[in-house]
């Protein structure tokens, strides 16, 4: 057996071993499913690594031990206390009434949300999604660009949060508490173009993706592990057929038939952020350990008007030429590039633990229906949190959840 098998049918193992652990405890487990979304973005690096290169040796040295470092951080997580809690999630009812204040909160940041999503298009100047809808475009992926990274790109990451996770995680909110109302058919024919408009408007695939990760957790967890048929058809559906229709859009599809549509998933899925990874991984192994630097830099990027790191951009330079884009090396590639192989170990130990640590406060809480949707778009997010570094996570939506998570809490408090 050759060293790349043997490493493949380890990391294999692993996963196996990390996801027997956890699947008695698996219902928006972030860690659980952490271990699908690693098992992605590894299984899809070794198809492109060459063991004549020893930037890839090293770095198929690394990733096939990940989810040993994951199951570390778990057992130091956990020390036998999971088993109670989980326990106590089962037999709790959830409440289904919110408290007045609460409620009221909700509804204030739901409109804040709807408005802040449609500020932004106005500012960048076209919604490139309903634009191809209702007429040509003729450089479809130039306007991509610009619609995300252009100048008239406005404070990203404060809209990210409202666009992108707090107007989906409360849409799906409302649509659970008022499910069973002759209406709801009404809210979601109304309310439901305008999600799609907000998330699907820059030509991004990533958040279409996010945004149908972050519904599963929701309905997961509030439903307690089982999700109906229905909604998850109907979900299918329409992620799908806007996916396809994007990526036809982007030219990296040639129609929007079932076959090109699966497998311009599939490649998104298993192929283009594995590709990144490994010449990323070939790009930061030979230049010197940044000891925090580079992570430092990005959280410093997250303040508006402040230069970030490019290390994703350079990425994009060397495969695609021009720094238009970006390719963000793997987790473990980042945290190879800033704390060396020790860092890859301690990074996969505190993914553990953190994440163990975080769904046991979770399991322990209310159980009301806004805490439960605030902590599932955190769990979404940081279980396919599979490359960049960990700014990328309260850029892409974290802040957002804790912004749900906090504010409830004070109108609780407050106003009983």
């Amino acid at each position: 057996m050759d060293d790349k098998l043997f490493l493949l049918n380890l990391f294999n193992v692993l996963t196996l071993l990390g996801i027997i652990s956890l699947y008695k405890y698996r219902i928006a487990n972030p860690l659980f499913y952490y271990f699908f979304f690693n098992w992605i973005m590894v299984f899809g690096c070794f198809n492109f690594l060459d063991f004549n290169i020893e930037a890839d040796y090293i770095h198929a040295l690394l990733i096939s031990m990940t989810p040993l470092y994951l199951l570390i951080g778990y057992l130091l997580g956990n020390l036998g206390e999971l088993k109670g809690s989980y326990k106590k999630y089962l037999l709790t009812d959830i409440k289904l009434k919110p408290n007045k204040s609460v409620l009221l909160y909700a509804k204030i940041l739901f409109v804040i949300s709807i408005f802040m999503s449609l500020l932004y298009y106005h500012l960048v100047g076209y919604n490139l999604m309903f634009l191809s809808l209702t007429s040509k475009v003729d450089d479809f992926v130039t306007m991509r660009l610009e619609a995300y990274s252009g100048n008239n790109y406005y404070a990203p990451g404060i809209f990210n949060q409202f666009k992108n996770t707090i107007f989906p995680i409360l849409f799906f909110f409302f649509y659970f508490l008022n499910k069973n109302k002759k209406w709801i058919s009404f809210y979601l024919i109304l309310i439901g173009p305008i999600l799609i408009y907000s998330i699907a408007g820059t030509g991004q695939r990533t958040f279409l993706i996010l945004c149908s990760i972050i519904g599963f957790f929701i309905f997961s967890t509030l439903n307690k592990g089982k999700i109906p048929k229905k909604n998850m058809i109907a979900g299918t559906i329409v992620i799908l057929a806007f996916f396809s229709f994007l990526s036809v859009n982007l030219k990296r599809s040639e129609s929007t038939s079932f076959n090109d549509t699966f497998s311009q998933l599939f490649y998104r899925i298993l192929d283009s952020n594995q590709y990144s990874a490994v010449i990323a991984f070939r790009y930061v192994y030979d230049k010197d350990i940044q000891y925090g630097g580079e992570w430092l830099t990005s959280f410093l990027g997250l303040i508006p008007g402040v230069k970030g790191s490019d290390l994703s951009n350079q990425i994009f330079n060397v495969i695609f030429g021009g720094t238009r884009g970006t390719s963000p090396p793997s987790v473990w590639g980042s945290a190879y590039h800033n704390f060396g192989f020790i860092g890859c170990i301690i990074t996969g130990i505190l993914i553990g633990f953190i994440y163990t640590k975080l769904y046991k406060r979770f399991l322990n809480g209310d159980l009301n229906v806004l805490r439960i949707c605030g902590y599932a778009g955190i769990f979404a997010y940081l279980a396919s949190w599979i490359s960049g570094t960990p700014s990328q996570l309260l850029n892409n939506g974290v802040l957002g959840c804790m912004l749900i998570l906090y504010v409830a809490k004070v109108f609780k408090r407050k106003y009983g």
